[in-house]
């Protein structure tokens, strides 16, 4: 662990609390939250973020991974998704989608949650 990571926590959730209008700080205390492997809070600090920041990729992307944690798979989904709106090429949001349809569907493929826009050495078309 990062020795400044206690203090990074304290000082973000300082920031919350004295800032609770700010949604970086809701953001960033949901990314501590992540960290300490509290993915419910830290998922109710993402559905905060959204409230006033619907077009933020990175609250959609870290809720789906909150709730790809919790085993909540439907929902983390429609979260990549809806990142996937947003930035439609990014090869990280495609992996946590095909991720989440293997656990929410682990005997059959997914082949439209893969990109195939993205291809490369080592790429056969599995997504798993």
């Amino acid at each position: 662990m990062n020795s400044d990571r206690p203090g990074e926590l304290q000082k973000n959730r300082a920031s919350q609390e004295t800032r609770p209008e700010n949604y970086w700080s809701w953001s960033d205390r949901g990314r501590d939250l992540d960290a300490e492997t509290n993915y419910s809070e830290a998922l109710a600090h993402y559905d905060k973020v959204l409230e006033s920041q619907p077009s933020d990729y990175w609250a959609w992307y870290n809720r789906g991974s909150a709730l790809l944690s919790l085993g909540r798979y439907s929902e983390a989904v429609a979260s990549y998704k809806q990142a996937l709106e947003l930035r439609p090429d990014d090869y990280w949001a495609w992996y946590r989608l095909g991720r989440a349809w293997h656990y929410l569907c682990p005997t059959t493929t997914a082949p439209s949650s893969w990109n195939p826009r993205i291809t490369g050495p080592g790429i056969s078309g599995r997504w798993c």
